[in-house]
């Protein structure tokens, strides 16, 4: 990655670093939307400039499909299906262009979706599984707990932000 040094998250990371420099603390909030800013303009970074290939849209449009249908239980026979192309395909260009399965991937769109929910909404756990297409609140919480590595109520309290 490389971002423009005039970039407000670069700018806003440099006001930082003069702040640290004359002893000021800077609030958890404060960082964590500085950390919130700062990846947010690596990820447009990163899809402004990816490259426009075939495989590339492939992705895009699973990406797309996965979060406009969380709520299903979907798996790779019916992405491929609603996408068009093999299931075999579809997995290999996952595989080769996320580093994950589908599977994995679509677990990870799911409990992003979780994390966001978990922080910025009043729902209980039974009401973001149902909305995330689970059949129990306990296989979401088994699941988010796999991926987040702590319980779903242990991550609403504390508002750290996952890197999943």
């Amino acid at each position: 990655y490389s971002l423009d040094q005039k970039h407000s998250a670069i700018q806003a990371l440099k006001s930082c670093q003069r702040i640290s420099q004359q002893r000021h603390a800077i609030t958890s909030s404060a960082s964590a939307e500085l950390i919130s800013n700062l990846l947010l303009a690596l990820i447009e970074h990163r899809e402004v400039n990816a490259p426009k290939d075939a495989s590339h849209r492939l992705v895009r449009r699973v990406e797309e499909l996965i979060r406009d249908r969380l709520a299903e239980n979907l798996n790779a026979t019916e992405v491929a299906a609603s996408i068009g192309v093999s299931r075999e395909h579809l997995t290999r260009v996952v595989k080769t262009h996320t580093g994950r399965s589908l599977h994995r991937h679509i677990v990870r769109e799911k409990m992003i979706q979780a994390c966001s929910l978990l922080q910025s909404s009043d729902l209980s756990c039974k009401e973001i599984s149902v909305h995330l297409g689970y059949p129990t609140p306990g296989q979401f919480s088994r699941a988010f707990k796999a991926t987040v590595h702590m319980r779903p109520s242990e991550f609403r309290e504390s508002q750290v932000v996952p890197v999943l």
